[in-house]
């Protein structure tokens, strides 16, 4: 018979004297291994309000902002960006308390208000006068409410699976924003616990690879992003019992489009319609097969519906020997496609040029091979 999910959290608690602190994940991992490990071949970072933002660019043409979820990084786009870089210039960072990112040293800031503020002050940083944005889970959040404070930095909007109107949290999220069980997350994160929530967002689970599973482990055992995800699960679980946000969405004036997996267990696809009813010239994408996450599981037909939706139903160009490449070598793929621009490619204007990453010459292993 399968373990709820408190009794997971009890049994993980239970087990600490017996198995220590690296099969529970109490263990924190130095950023310099995770940097070894996961940095992209054009890794950039930049300094925002005194958080270092880790984040990439690639391509050339209109911008295009890429925003993830819950516990996710910049890599969770992986399959979108072979397409969107023929014509676009793609920029994804991870947010603060996620990736590579650091966590916000003040609680305070992990607010709806500072979010959508800290994506303007990047956006500046950067260099860029308009944005299209992506926006996934806590990300569709985030960019849907940046649209509604600053509309005029944004020319097309998609939302994918967005966090926004009142619903019942997964049992999960709900966990972490408790204080009690909010307070243990922060000493032990087990991988068995990610496993089987990353299980839990993809529409098929058995599509999730070990590969997956160990990325997202390693990233939350980065100093302090437990903490940052218990501040995120704490802003969900507010947002998610009121519509004292949600009743901005109207005023949305950016071209959006709405795309859903409609196996997502964890934000209903029947608040499609809510979207609908207030945004009624809204356009709608849902994918059978697709869970929480359709981008990173489905993500060559997701990508091509963005494409034709940000270029105004464009033909997207014969992507197909880059993202072969990339997927044969994921790191070969991206460089070849795509060196680190000059600052004068990727950004406008004004924009600042922030000091590169070098890419990295050996990775090493981090080693999860008895974690479970």
């Amino acid at each position: 018979m399968a373990l709820r999910p408190l009794s997971l959290v009890l049994l993980a608690l239970a087990l600490i004297p017996v198995t220590g602190c690296k099969v529970l994940g109490m263990r924190t991992i130095p950023t310099e291994m995770l940097e070894e490990e996961y940095e992209k071949p054009n890794s950039r970072y930049v300094e925002i309000d005194g958080t270092k933002l880790h984040y990439t660019i690639e391509g050339k043409g209109p911008p295009v902002l890429l925003l993830h979820g819950v516990l996710a990084s910049l890599h969770t786009w992986d399959s979108w960006v072979p397409l969107l870089r023929e014509s676009f210039t793609v920029i994804r960072f991870d947010i603060p308390g996620f990736g590579l990112s650091e966590s916000f040293a003040d609680d305070d800031k992990y607010t709806p208000e500072y979010a959508a503020e800290f994506v303007e002050k990047a956006r500046k940083k950067l260099g860029y006068d308009k944005l299209h944005i992506v926006g996934n889970s806590l990300g569709g959040f985030i960019a849907w409410y940046y649209a509604t404070k600053y509309p005029e930095r944004v020319d097309k909007l998609i939302l994918i699976d967005p966090a926004s109107y009142p619903q019942d949290l997964p049992f999960i999220i709900g966990l972490a924003a408790n204080r009690l069980f909010g307070a243990a997350a922060q000493l032990t994160s087990p991988r068995f616990i990610v496993k089987r929530n990353l299980r839990k967002v993809y529409g098929n689970p058995d599509a999730v690879t070990d590969e997956t599973i160990d990325r997202y482990h390693s990233l939350l055992l980065r100093d302090g992003h437990r903490h940052a995800m218990v501040q995120y699960c704490r802003v969900l679980e507010k947002y998610a019992e009121t519509e004292e946000l949600v009743a901005h969405i109207p005023e949305i004036k950016a071209k959006t489009m709405l795309m859903w997996g409609e196996k997502d267990r964890w934000v209903p696809p029947e608040l499609i319609e809510r979207w609908k009813q207030d945004l009624p010239e809204i356009e709608v994408r849902t994918y059978p097969e697709g869970g929480h996450i359709p981008m990173e599981e489905i993500g060559e037909e997701t990508a091509r519906d963005a494409y034709a939706f940000l270029s105004d139903g464009a033909e997207p160009p014969d992507e197909e020997p880059a993202a072969k490449k990339a997927a044969d070598d994921p790191e070969a793929g991206e460089s070849a496609a795509s060196s680190k621009p000059a600052p004068s490619d990727a950004q406008g204007s004004g924009g600042e040029a922030p000091e590169e990453a070098a890419p990295k010459s050996s990775k090493p292993n981090i080693g999860w091979d008895d974690e479970e």
